[in-house]
């Protein structure tokens, strides 16, 4: 999947982004659609501001929603990009 991913990537560039989000699952989507973009415009859309926002997740399609949120949880055992981006890691992971 990883060879899937490096020639998609280099097929496409900057017009989509592409990444692994299991261990058999490759997404290709328009680089501005994210869940950190979704969060975004429902925080605006509810007046959500300061403080009020959790987001949790485990996998590289996670990692722009748990930026977004004022506190972002990742699961153990997860992405290391996602581990990186979160303020927290949970020790149990759920299935």
């Amino acid at each position: 999947i990883l060879e899937l991913k490096d020639e998609w990537t280099r097929r496409l560039g900057a017009r989509a982004k592409v990444m692994i989000t299991s261990d058999e699952y490759l997404e290709i989507m328009n680089p501005a659609v994210n869940k950190g973009a979704a969060l975004k415009r429902l925080r605006a859309r509810l007046g959500m501001n300061g403080g009020a926002v959790l987001a949790a997740g485990d996998g590289y399609n996670d990692v722009e929603m748990i930026q977004a949120a004022d506190w972002g949880l990742a699961v153990e055992g997860g992405r290391d990009d996602v581990l990186a981006a979160a303020h927290r890691r949970e020790v149990d992971r759920v299935d």
